[in-house]
């Protein structure tokens, strides 16, 4: 699908187009998210550490503020009649009575409720004043001689009593033993207190000479440390801040539990963890720490956190992730609806630009993929003063330049077929009458050579008739020689002699058209094409007079052999007609004469007649090269016939756009 959608140019203008809209946008849209980010993450970490600063001054302050009030108390003449109680106290134990007197027994007797009612309005005072739980007076044995509250711890010993295990009775026996003048026990549960968490301040109480005679403590309230660390300004729907001690255990109360959470919720968490592995060190810049971590609850917070070194506390402020990236998701969020109202708002651009730029190029594409299919009759309505405009405009002329070369083309193949079907016709006639002139050639050709012969028949026809006449010379001459002796048989011939002469006449006659006839067998070989015909006529008429010559012939034989028959008769009568005899020796003379030149003239007609036969077979070869040019004309006309059928054909598969004529 990927590759099918790449091949057009109009997805490829839109996924351009969007590249070019989103990817600026996308690398502004990521850095300005990353960078509001790291902005308002540590804009967060500074609000924590602000938090966190606020509430460990605020802590600070009311711890110092308890042990500067612990350090006056101390000073104050009703803390300092501990003394007078501790003294009282030895009095009554040293006194005789019966059975054990025990410290409870003490606190009832009228002198220590004396000591007691007199210093006990400025000690409450004291006490509600500074918001303290209760204010305890031990002596140096660790006897709990007075508390404001008078709790159950009232009148036991540290060492040996309710509270010898707790964090109270550890911080008053480092001071009765003078490790310290002062000290704060962290909350521990107190067993006095039903076991909740107490924390203490203490202070060692001297008399005059300095002398550790005791100890006050004020018992601290989680009212204050609550109070302080509930506040949540500044910290949003989420955000907390809370103490954890060494043991990781809560040191305040948790914003979104219900039930206390001091000395009951662990906090094992990366925040706390970095506290407490390494060197507690007072905090201060390079010393918090802040941390993307999950907080107790297991939910991803942002957390700030230092050491409280005089409290041995962990502070911790903290913000839920979601809450303090909030701007930052809703800002993501922006981007990513402005990227989509872009995207669209792109996409349907790239659409529109890419439609009217690849549109134009489409109907090309369209446009030329119909003109390979032969179709020239597309309109191309493209117009515009761009380059895609240019492009439509000269393909427009292409096209149009195409389609009058094509009309042009069709229209010569149409003439080109008309004519070469013409020529064809013309060159098939051609061939036809070429072979039918060929034809009649060879047959003249034929009629040339037997007129030939006949002629040389002739010839020897006339050459036998010159010997005849010679012979017939020659007989008159021996009968002009004999003439004496037969002169009546010479009369006889001379009689007859007419006849021979009637008969000579005949034969001149017969070489008179027999010359005519060869001149007009001349004439009519100098012509084409019906000559033939008039060479048989000559040949006809040429053997007709040669039998009219032998008949001829044979009558002068008859008559000769009758002028023998008569001879012996007429031999006298030779004498009288000598004169006869010598105009016959004349005559035949003549016909001799006559003879000769009728053979020449047929010798020269021979002559002739074999020219005539050796031209006419050269016209025939010639006539049959023109036979063979005329039918290479006839297959050269078919060639191209097809040819033209062909282009004609080729021509028809467009679809061509009429042409408008232009009127003359």
């Amino acid at each position: 699908m990927g590759k099918t959608f790449f091949k057009s140019i109009k997805d490829r203008l839109i996924v351009l187009f969007l590249t070019i809209a989103l990817v600026p946008i996308f690398i502004i849209g990521y850095l300005g998210y990353q960078n509001f980010r790291i902005a308002l993450e540590k804009e967060t970490f500074a609000k924590l550490a602000a938090v966190a600063e606020i509430k460990t001054t605020q802590l600070e302050d009311y711890f110092k503020e308890g042990f500067s009030d612990i350090d006056v108390l101390a000073q104050l003449p009703s803390v300092k009649a501990i003394i007078s109680l501790s003294f009282l106290l030895q009095e009554f134990r040293a006194a005789p009575a019966a059975g054990e007197k025990t410290l409870a027994d003490f606190i009832k007797t009228p002198g220590y409720d004396a000591i007691s009612r007199k210093m006990g309005p400025s000690l409450r005072n004291y006490k509600e004043a500074n918001n303290y739980n209760d204010l305890l007076l031990i002596d140096r044995d660790g006897n709990i001689l007075y508390t404001v509250e008078r709790r159950v711890d009232l009148g036991t010993n540290l060492k040996t009593g309710l509270g010898k295990d707790s964090n109270l009775a550890g911080l008053v026996t480092r001071i009765l033993e003078g490790e310290v003048r002062s000290g704060f026990a962290d909350f521990e549960p107190y067993p006095a207190s039903n076991n909740e968490p107490a924390a203490f301040i203490a202070h060692a109480i001297y008399d005059d000479n300095a002398e550790i005679h005791g100890a006050v403590v004020l018992y601290v309230a989680m009212g204050p440390v609550n109070a302080i660390m509930g506040e949540r300004s500044g910290l949003g729907k989420t955000g907390e801040t809370y103490l954890v001690g060494s043991d990781y255990l809560m040191r305040s109360g948790a914003r979104f539990e219900r039930a206390s959470t001091v000395l009951k919720k662990k906090v094992d968490t990366a925040g706390v963890r970095d506290i407490f592995t390494r060197k507690p060190v007072e905090r201060g810049p390079g010393i918090c720490k802040e941390w993307i971590y999950e907080n107790y609850r297991g939910i991803p917070v942002l957390g700030h956190n230092h050491y409280l070194k005089g409290l041995g506390w962990a502070m911790m402020a903290e913000i839920n992730r979601s809450e303090a990236f909030a701007p930052v998701i809703r800002l993501r969020n922006g981007v990513l609806l402005l990227m989509f109202v872009i995207t669209v708002t792109v996409v349907i651009m790239a659409v529109l630009i890419a439609n009217r730029i690849a549109g134009p190029i489409k109907q090309l594409s369209g446009v030329a993929g119909e003109v390979t299919m032969g179709d020239l009759t597309k309109p191309i309505s493209i117009e515009s003063s761009d380059e895609i405009g240019v492009l439509a405009s000269s393909f427009r002329s292409m096209v149009e330049r195409l389609n009058h070369v094509l009309t042009r083309i069709k229209d010569a193949a149409g003439q080109m077929t008309s004519s070469s079907g013409e020529i064809l016709a013309a060159s098939q006639q051609q061939a036809a009458g070429a072979s039918e002139q060929s034809s009649a050639i060879s047959e003249t050709t034929s009629a040339a050579g037997e007129l030939s012969r006949s002629a040389e028949q002739v010839g020897d026809n006339i050459r036998l008739v010159a010997q005849a006449a010679n012979h017939v010379l020659v007989g008159m001459a021996r009968m002009k020689d004999a003439i004496g002796k037969t002169s009546q048989i010479v009369t006889l011939l001379g009689e007859k002699s007419q006849k021979i002469g009637q008969i000579a006449e005949l034969i001149d006659d017969v070489a008179d058209q027999t010359n005519l006839l060869a001149v007009n067998a001349a004439i009519e070989a100098a012509r084409a094409g019906e000559q033939g015909r008039g060479f048989t006529v000559v040949a006809d008429e040429m053997r007709k007079l040669s039998d009219s010559t032998g008949k001829s012939t044979k009558d002068i034989t008859a008559l000769i052999e009758v002028i023998q028959h008569q001879m012996s008769n007429t031999v006298m009568a030779m004498e009288q007609s000598m004169s006869s005899v010598e105009e016959e020796v004349r005559l035949a003379k003549e016909t001799a004469e006559r003879a000769k030149e009728i053979s020449m003239s047929v010798n020269q007609q021979i002559s002739g007649s074999k020219q005539i036969a050796d031209a006419m077979k050269n016209i025939d070869e010639t006539m049959k090269q023109v036979v063979q040019g005329a039918q290479q004309s006839q297959s050269a006309a078919k060639n191209l016939t097809g040819l033209a059928h062909e282009l004609e054909g080729m021509a028809g598969k467009f679809n061509l756009k009429e042409e408008e004529v232009d009127s003359p």
